[in-house]
């Protein structure tokens, strides 16, 4: 946020911190970190996580990054279209069965340690703030 005033800056821009080797505390800012996520049939992706104590994947917000796209597996309190989710799979090269669950594991220790997880489809969020599978 410090940046947000500079050309080319928002609050979405986020910057290395080399300073924080050999990792991060969640309790001292908000960080993006690396996260190698592997699909239930064995595919292994890059992405990155928030580092978030209680383990909530609508804090973590699970992202892979590849050359053909980044995919997001929260998608907040909007469900997105069905065109969202077979884009989503066509990127990964996957279909549901093969892709979840998928697990991840920080490249940067959080708290000492690497971070897991898995998240079990794409999410989002129904009217009544309860956390809903996509099922496609």
């Amino acid at each position: 946020m410090d940046e947000e005033g500079d050309p080319g800056q928002d609050e979405a821009t986020v910057k290395p911190r080399p300073d924080l080797d050999p990792g991060v505390e969640p309790e001292d800012g908000l960080f993006v970190v690396r996260a190698e996520f592997k699909a239930a049939d064995g595919s292994a992706f890059e992405g990155f996580v928030t580092p978030e104590p209680n383990g909530d994947l609508g804090a973590i917000q699970p992202s892979v990054v590849t050359s053909q796209g980044h995919v997001s597996f929260w998608f907040g309190g909007v469900k997105p279209e069905a065109q969202v989710i077979e884009q989503s799979y066509a990127i990964l090269g996957a279909e549901r069965g093969e892709l979840f669950p998928i697990t991840f594991r920080t490249s940067v220790p959080v708290n000492g340690k690497p971070m897991e997880g898995d998240v079990p489809a794409f999410m989002y969020l129904d009217d009544r703030g309860m956390s809903r599978e996509i099922n496609d």
